[in-house]
């Protein structure tokens, strides 16, 4: 063995060592990195050649750069994004329409109620003051104004919510774009099984992390080691291929499609999967059931109002704006609603309604609400289909799933107000030429404990009690699975920075074995040269 070999061995360790140096401080550069995973350099024995007597080392060789990575703790704390993202946004939304429905005060809906109630108290004294009609009036009008900023409110947050869908479905694509692009760079780089681009790696596992709090995802890892990443049973990204997702807004909510193919109920999961969430709470809970409460009770208050006498002894009107605007949609190519109304009154239960078309031209008339199916019957166009007092007439020709949406109560709050104008004109007496009648005032002052039919068979005031009721249990619900889930998710994370986190006591320890390593490479390298130097001497 010569002395040029030595030189050899003493650089394989110098570059070796340098190399580890410089793994060491990538890993402490990126100590405070959450989606950095630590890197050690693998060291291996370069091939000895053979020797009299036996065999001789040739140094050292720098085999690879291993990533530190637990695929099931990083499966498992995507996964766990995923929960918490949706977790974070239900509380959020249910916190904000909670407060909307605050009665810790005052100022809430319950004491606009219990202010018109009070009104109609007072009158049943004296009911042909015109001063105390007038406040009757007044404190209606501002029962109708409290339903109309509450709404308001509500529906804001919905405007909201459908706005932030956009904007994390823009994110969703942002994101599926870039992981392609990174596919395409890890599938070049470790062409032919060099080694792992472990930077690039990262970078698309912190991708996938935030996709996932996102949206409900899965993905694999295919034979080019790029990653398939699915969305609603959809390929989001093949390799370096993306797909993108478009959003379309409806009337209570959107649609989502994939790749052309409509993927809305499958959406569950992260952020986006809590707004479809809180969406449908408040379109199908919370709306639908604050706007049935005044629709069922201004209702049931006119039907008891028109038997009475006003002061000019006027009978058979309505104190409250009765329902004449009756909101519908078409789901037919060919089939239109020419007529719409309030057929009877007296049987309107103000719930929301599908009218779907079955094979042979038969009809279904559907509550939305539970789907329960009220009335069936062979479709004629042009003839008027009658149930629940509401009267609808659809013509032309219809097919099987063909659908048509009613609802009697859509823009019931934004229709409402009282029916009169004049003090006078207030209706409480049973009979005429009565002033001082205060029989069909007491009648609808009843109405303050008795039930109502269409709030189903609940006071005013017990219907709306199972309104708040509900709003807080979910609010309460969403806060506590939030707790849940992020202790979870803390939990996780914590154990997967043991595996995949940098400690800074390690590398400080490796970074002086390193540089004790690098000095003694170095050593042998000036060894090496005043051997040299003495054999160049002496010939």
């Amino acid at each position: 063995m010569s002395i040029l070999s030595i030189f050899d061995i003493g650089k394989t360790a110098l570059m070796a060592n340098q190399t580890a140096i410089s793994v060491t401080s990538h890993n402490i550069s990126n100590v405070n990195n959450p989606d950095y995973s630590r890197q050690e350099v693998i060291l291996g024995i370069k091939t000895p050649i053979k020797i009299r007597g036996g065999y001789l080392g040739r140094g050292v060789s720098v085999d690879g750069i291993k990533r530190s990575y637990d695929k099931f703790l990083t499966d498992m704390l995507i996964n766990q994004e995923n929960m918490l993202g949706r977790s974070t946004i239900l509380k959020d939304i249910l916190s904000q329409v909670e407060e909307v429905f605050n009665e810790a005060n005052r100022s809430g809906l319950t004491g606009a109620i219990n202010d018109f109630f009070n009104a109609l108290e007072d009158l049943s004294s004296n009911p042909s003051d015109i001063t105390k009609r007038t406040v009757l009036m007044n404190v209606g009008n501002e029962l109708i104004s409290k339903f109309k900023i509450m709404e308001n409110s509500v529906e804001d947050t919905t405007v909201n919510i459908k706005f932030e869908m956009g904007e994390l479905i823009k994110k969703i694509n942002s994101i599926g774009k870039e992981i392609a692009g990174i596919n395409k760079k890890i599938v070049q780089l470790e062409a032919g099984g060099v080694g792992q681009a472990n930077d690039l790696r990262d970078r698309r596992d912190a991708l996938l992390k935030e996709l996932s709090g996102i949206v409900n995802v899965s993905y694999y890892e295919n034979s080019d080691k790029a990653f398939v990443v699915i969305v609603g049973m959809r390929n989001l990204v093949s390799g370096g291929i993306y797909n993108e997702i478009t959003m379309s807004q409806t009337t209570d909510g959107a649609i989502f499609k994939l790749d052309g193919i409509d993927i809305s109920e499958k959406i569950t999961g992260g952020k986006l999967g809590g707004l479809v969430d809180a969406l449908k709470l408040i379109n199908n809970e919370i709306l639908y059931k604050f706007r049935k409460l005044l629709a069922g009770f201004t209702n049931e208050f006119n039907l008891i109002y028109q038997t009475g006498f006003d002061l000019n002894n006027n009978t058979g009107n309505n104190f409250f704006k009765p329902l004449t605007n009756i909101y519908y949609e078409e789901h037919s190519q060919s089939g239109t609603i020419t007529s719409i109304s309030v057929d009877n009154y007296a049987n309107l239960k103000f719930n929301e309604y599908y009218i779907n078309i079955k094979s042979g031209n038969i009809y279904e008339v559907v509550n939305k609400y539970n789907n329960e199916v009220i009335l069936t019957g062979s479709y004629v166009s042009g003839s008027p289909i009658v149930f629940d007092g509401i009267s609808v007439t659809i013509s032309g020709a219809v097919n099987a799933y063909d659908s048509f949406f009613i609802s009697p109560i859509k823009t019931f709050i934004k229709d409402a107000g009282l029916n009169i104008n004049d003090a006078k004109a207030i209706a409480l007496a049973s009979v005429p030429n009565a002033p001082s009648d205060n029989t069909n005032l007491l009648s609808l002052l009843g109405l303050k404990q008795s039930v109502i039919p269409s709030l189903n068979n609940k006071s005013i005031y017990d219907f709306y009690n199972d309104i708040t009721s509900e709003i807080g249990v979910l609010s309460a619900s969403a806060n506590d699975n939030l707790r849940f889930e992020q202790t979870l998710y803390n939990e996780i994370s914590n154990r997967k920075n043991v595996v995949h986190g940098v400690n800074l006591d390690e590398e400080a320890v490796n970074l002086i074995k390193y540089q004790r390593a690098f000095e003694a490479a170095a050593k042998v390298i000036q060894v090496a040269n005043e051997l040299l130097d003495t054999l160049v001497k002496i010939v």
